[in-house]
């Protein structure tokens, strides 16, 4: 029974992967790095399957072949995951310039792809034997070619998207991070909308009312209970076109004059320093 089920949910999993695949791969069909992601998706589509085939496995051979493309899905999303990191993001810089494709990585998986695929298919050379119930892999001394490979590709892909972050600067950076987590790209926007709503909205509160109160629905929970609460004082602006800036500007201007004070022990100085601060630069001519 609990194959069975483990089966279907496989099979489910692996039905979704493909889906997600097509899709992103025909949405972008002239974007390499949505090219390389749906391949990605593929591969791993192609190892969930060749795990829910082997709880079917009826034979040592079946078991063995299912085995063996099992490990040739694994060279496909390693292979592909490193050359997505070479073409992530999608934009033009000097700065990662380092990390984009060269001849070193096209000859890198030119070459390792095919040699690692053919001793994954070597008879009894990587996979040796199976145990069907219950179910294990004996494997032969291919495994550390295959280790290898895997290993060394996988920390490959990580350092290029991790240099490339780091090294990533202003749009560069926000572009990277918002591929990375698309939830920062969700709530980023969601900022802008709310700027936009000061900008766009100045002489129609209701207008700017229905568009915050949209911007707040797409919010986290804690964050939605605490702009919901203050909504109206928010939207008070649009009654005078007035804020708390120059207060809040006063307020830095303190702050600045004490930290570059290093602290002030005497009140009167600090009272004196402060009205200077104030002065118009004319009144000095």
């Amino acid at each position: 029974m609990n194959l069975t089920l483990n089966y279907y949910l496989l099979l489910l999993f692996a039905t979704f992967n493909l889906i997600l695949a097509i899709v992103v791969h025909f949405n972008n069909e002239k974007n390499k790095v949505a090219t390389w992601f749906s391949l990605i998706l593929g591969g791993t589509t192609l190892w969930i399957f060749t795990n829910a085939m082997t709880l079917r496995a009826t034979d040592v051979e079946s078991g063995i072949f299912w085995s063996q493309i099992s490990y040739f899905s694994a060279v496909i999303i390693a292979a592909a995951f490193f050359y997505f990191s070479l073409v992530f993001p999608d934009i033009t810089s000097r700065k990662i310039d380092r990390y984009i494709p060269k001849k070193i990585h096209k000859i890198y998986l030119a070459v390792a792809v095919p040699l690692v695929t053919v001793t994954v298919f070597i008879p009894e050379f990587t996979v040796r034997d199976v145990n069907l119930y219950p179910w294990q892999i004996f494997t032969g001394p291919g495994i550390y070619i295959f280790s290898s490979f895997f290993l060394l590709t996988i920390i490959w892909t990580f350092r290029n998207l991790i240099g490339k972050y780091f090294i990533s600067t202003g749009i560069e950076k926000m572009k990277v991070s918002f591929d990375l987590f698309p939830e920062l790209e969700r709530l980023y926007l969601l900022k802008e909308e709310v700027r936009n709503i000061y900008h766009e909205c100045k002489e129609n509160k209701n207008e700017a009312r229905k568009r915050l109160n949209r911007a707040i629905e797409q919010l986290p929970e804690k964050e939605k209970k605490t702009l919901s609460k203050h909504s109206e004082e928010i939207l008070n602006y649009f009654d005078q076109y007035t804020t708390n800036a120059f207060t809040e500007g006063v307020h830095t201007k303190f702050k600045l004059i004490k930290r570059i004070s290093f602290g002030l022990r005497n009140p009167e100085i600090y009272v004196r320093k402060l009205t200077l601060a104030f002065v118009e630069p004319s009144l000095f001519v």
